[in-house]
């Protein structure tokens, strides 16, 4: 019986993330679909802005035969990729706190520059409400308020 490959990927306007298996063979088949990939369309993919996360069970030695195979750099932690954190973590509450800070840095940006109420509240009607909004679009976030 054939089991269905265990690549996956998610798209992102000219970006985009490819799944597999920390082996060397899944990292050879990747480096050879990157291979036809620049023949058949003619563009480059660059390398050198380009990053491999691992899981914390790899061992190292598999980590640096890897990297080396695809000739990209290794990451540790998380990013941001489209203003939303690229990894999440166990504690999806330390994860998505940037939400809470990010919504109180721009009012009190706002209420620095001497706003009527009225005025502050059309703000926070349209331009706070797309954050959370942006995000629950993309992940489900945690029950519990930090």
């Amino acid at each position: 019986m054939a089991y269905p490959s265990r690549r996956s990927h998610l798209l992102f306007a000219e970006d985009c993330f490819l799944f597999f298996r920390a082996e060397e063979k899944e990292a050879q088949v990747m480096k050879n679909i990157f291979h036809k990939y620049e023949i058949a369309s003619g563009q480059a993919i660059s390398l050198s802005k380009s990053e491999v996360f691992f899981s914390t069970v790899v061992p190292s030695p598999i980590k640096d035969t890897i990297t080396n195979i695809l000739g990209v750099r290794a990451v540790v932690g998380t990013g941001k990729y489209l203003g939303l954190p690229s990894m999440v973590g166990r504690s999806k509450e330390a994860t998505f706190g940037f939400i809470k800070d990010c919504i109180w840095h721009k009012i009190n940006s706002w209420s620095s520059k001497c706003l009527s109420k009225a005025s502050r509240e059309v703000m926070i009607k349209s331009v706070l409400q797309y954050i959370p909004s942006y995000i629950m679009s993309v992940f489900l976030l945690p029950d519990k308020a930090s």
